[in-house]
């Protein structure tokens, strides 16, 4: 995220909603994935900075302070 760091999340929940598979890993709830996910991005350097720099990116464009309260006042006028 902002700490540049890849993130591997699970397909439940609302990570769904921030990971995909341009900016992080999205693995089953188990065990064996959580291993392989780590194993890519030790050993798959390319793949881990397109992951983190992905990520970088969206979490400013999106989420930031800026956009969110952006929403937040567009959301109050309606």
């Amino acid at each position: 995220g902002l700490l540049k760091c890849a993130v591997i999340g699970t397909k439940q929940g609302g990570i769904v909603e921030i990971l995909n598979s341009e900016n992080g890993l999205l693995i089953d709830n188990d065990l064996d994935s959580l291993i392989n996910a780590m194993e890519l991005l030790i050993n798959d350097r390319k793949i881990r900075n397109k992951i983190i720099n992905n990520l970088y990116k969206d979490i400013l464009n999106k989420f930031s302070w800026d956009v969110t309260s952006n929403k937040i006042i567009i959301d109050l006028k309606i």
